[in-house]
Formats: C-alpha cells, structure tokens, sequence
C-alpha cells in the first residue's frame, strides 16, 4: 500500500516538474513579430548561467558600474506625430541613479532620484522628496524606471528558454520574472546577442503574461573602463503592443564612464540645492 502511494505521489511530482520546465517554453512563441524575430526554437540543452548572461548585458545599459554621467533626450510619437520630448543628465553609480531633467526649459530644477528600488521626485515646489513608482508613466511608452540605468540581474530572476535571431542576429531568449513587486515591469523576455552579450529586444508582460510593450534597443556608443573598452546604449525604441500607434525613442549621447561621488545622490542635499 505505501509502495503505491508513493508511486502516485512520485508520479503526480513528475508531472509538476515537467509542467514547470515547460511554461516558459510556451512563453517561447506567445507572440513574436516575424519581421524582428525569426527562427525561434528551444535549446536542446541549457548549460549558461542566465544571471551571468543579464550581468554583461546590464553593463552595456549602465548598470554594475562603479559610475557613469550621460546625456538622454526622450521623445514621445503618436501616429508617427512627435507629441513631446525631454532632455535629461543622468548620472548612475551601482543602485543609485540620479536623474536631472535639462529641457524644456519649464522642467529644469526636476529631478528623479533612485536608491535601490525606491524612487523620488524632486522639484523646486515640493517641501521634501514625493516617493514615486517606477511603474507610472513619465512620457509616452516610458515609465520612470525605463530612465533609469538597467539593473535586471537585481531585480529579476532569469531562466533561458530558447534561442531565436532578431533583426538576423543570433540570439539567446531568456524569461525574467520579477524579485519584488516594485520593479518596472512583472515579466520580461528578453533578447541577448550571443557573441556581444548585448540586450537587443524586450518584451514587457504583465503578471497575466498580457504583453503591453516592447522595445528595441542599439549599441553606437563606446565607453573606457580600466581594463577595456565597452558597446554602450545610443538609441531604444519603445512601443506600444496593444493600440500600435505609440512609440517613444530614448537617445543616449555624451557617455562618460567615471565616479560619481555618493553625496550626488543624498536626497537632503539635493533638496537644499
């Protein structure tokens, strides 16, 4: 009798473990866009550290580096129209961000300062830092999160589920579920070259898998570290999956890889000016 109970419940585990490995493959084909993403299929086997993989393409983004200043103008379109557009200076070292709007005019003096995963907005008419969600839409397709530096191999668990070519490169996929409830986005699939190691697309899902947005992301810039040189964001796209006729583009320019000392990001001092 316990010898059938225990190849039941040995059974009914095996399903589980099956089923578990194979969700994410069903998340492989979701959705696709035939004109960027081809030539999707499953590894026939896995042996790379996905968490490794998210470390050296968080670099080419601004994330795991010592300190980095840039420059960002942020431009919304609505059927092709260009509806606004902000420039901002950001500055970055580990988990703090720091984020100084330039233009218009009307927004210098705004800032948005992150520690971590806590984020707030700071203006010349506020008496103190207003705590603010990563998640809420600052411009078009942008969230505030999507300003700040990437730091995915923080915030998310990654699992690979396949391979694929985007824009007819060859291509890992990996499925990212969020670590905490306040990060950018629940779940992404992400795109990550195989031989430069850089994050070509994303796409964002709710945590019902509803995809809403997706973005594509090139590498023009190069920055000095120490010891080597490395691709650096120049340009994302985001668009809207759901209506089609929204995208927002993130320009990067003048990148400079430096300390940024951590008075830069202490939210008294910058509320004193």
């Amino acid at each position: 009798m316990y010898k059938y109970l225990l190849s039941i419940v040995l059974s009914a585990v095996s399903v589980m473990s099956a089923q578990a490995q194979a969700q994410p493959l069903s998340r492989l084909t979701s959705y696709q866009d035939q004109s960027i993403v081809t030539d999707i299929r499953p590894l026939e086997s896995i042996s790379l550290d996905a968490d490794d993989l998210l470390k050296r393409s968080d670099m080419a983004r601004g994330g795991n580096l010592d300190g980095i200043r840039f420059n960002a103008e942020l431009t919304s379109f609505k059927e092709g129209e260009e509806v606004n557009s902000f420039g901002m200076l950001i500055e970055a070292a580990g988990d703090d961000n720091l984020v100084s709007f330039t233009a218009p005019a009307r927004s210098r003096g705004i800032s948005i300062l992150v520690r971590s995963r806590n984020m707030w907005f700071l203006s010349p008419t506020t008496k103190r830092p207003v705590p603010i969600s990563p998640r809420q839409r600052l411009l078009g397709e942008a969230n505030n999160g999507d300003i700040a530096t990437t730091n995915y191999s923080r915030d998310y668990d990654a699992v690979v589920i396949g391979e694929a070519k985007v824009e007819g490169i060859d291509s890992y996929v990996l499925w990212l579920t969020a670590k905490e409830k306040n990060v950018t986005y629940q779940q992404v699939r992400y795109y990550i070259a195989k031989d430069s190691h850089l994050a070509l697309k994303s796409d964002f899902f709710t945590a019902s898998d509803k995809m809403i947005k997706y973005a594509l992301m090139s590498y023009g810039n190069t920055i000095t570290l120490p010891d080597s040189q490395l691709k650096f964001i120049d340009e994302m796209k985001v668009y809207d999956a759901i209506r089609n006729d929204s995208m927002t583009i993130m320009k990067y320019f003048d990148i400079e890889a430096r300390p940024i000392p951590a008075s830069r990001f202490d939210r008294r001092a910058l509320m004193q000016g």
